[in-house]
């Protein structure tokens, strides 16, 4: 784990920083609008959520579609700003239109945090480059699975038995900001039909991925169908 991590860590949980963190969440980055006016050329829309009493800031930037016949391609990136530490990860996204006869989804996906086009390429090295003349650091995968092994999961979730790096600074677990603001529901987008819904209603799909009671009810019907 890199010093500079550690040390955000430690300074937010350990020395018990709570109000630093609070003020911290329900804050917006000075730079905010610099870096939606530097993405706005490179892509075809920007879409920002959890701005408000969230550890966190997520950018969704979205590309023109590819169409070719039925060969139907979505393209996105996605920017995550920590608010309680100077670290931020990017990733990138596909999505394709599933023809496949017996389909059981609409479409195929993938993700990781190498882009799959140039335009995705050009929006990372922009961002990069801006946020790291900012002082912030960016994050691998790898980096934000690591364990913090001088702390604890505060409560059963779905995002583990092990409190991360991505935990720690990207989520807020222990709760401290809906403490103060209980009614701030945690949200999580389901992965097939795309609509959000509240967490701790989440239920688990065949291959064990979390999704939305509608969506796991229909995929058991389907399958109680096919087994008949």
């Amino acid at each position: 784990m890199e010093d500079r991590v550690e040390s955000y860590i430690r300074k937010l949980y350990c020395c018990e920083n709570h109000d630093s963190f609070l003020e911290q969440c329900k804050s917006t980055p000075y730079y905010l609008n610099d870096l939606i006016r530097l993405t706005a050329s490179l892509c075809s829309e920007s879409e920002i959520s959890n701005l408000e009493d969230n550890p966190c800031i997520t950018i969704m930037y979205s590309y023109p579609d590819f169409i070719d016949g039925a060969f139907h391609v979505y393209f996105r990136s996605i920017l995550n700003i920590s608010k309680v530490a100077d670290v931020f990860f990017i990733y990138h996204e596909f999505e394709v239109d599933n023809k496949t006869p017996n389909r059981f989804t609409p479409s195929l996906d993938g993700f990781g945090q190498i882009p799959y086009t140039h335009a995705q390429y050009e929006l990372e090295c922009s961002v990069v480059q801006f946020l790291e003349q900012l002082g912030l650091y960016g994050l691998r995968f790898a980096e934000l699975d690591e364990v913090v092994p001088f702390l604890s999961m505060p409560i059963k979730t779905i995002f583990g038995p092990q409190m991360t790096v991505q935990n720690a600074l990207f989520r807020d677990l222990y709760g401290f900001a809906e403490s103060v603001n209980a009614s701030m529901a945690e949200m999580m987008t389901c992965p097939v039909c795309g609509e959000e819904f509240l967490t701790e209603e989440y239920e688990t799909l065949d291959n064990g991925n979390p999704a939305c009671p509608a969506c796991v009810q229909e995929e058991q019907e389907k399958m109680d169908k096919q087994n008949h």
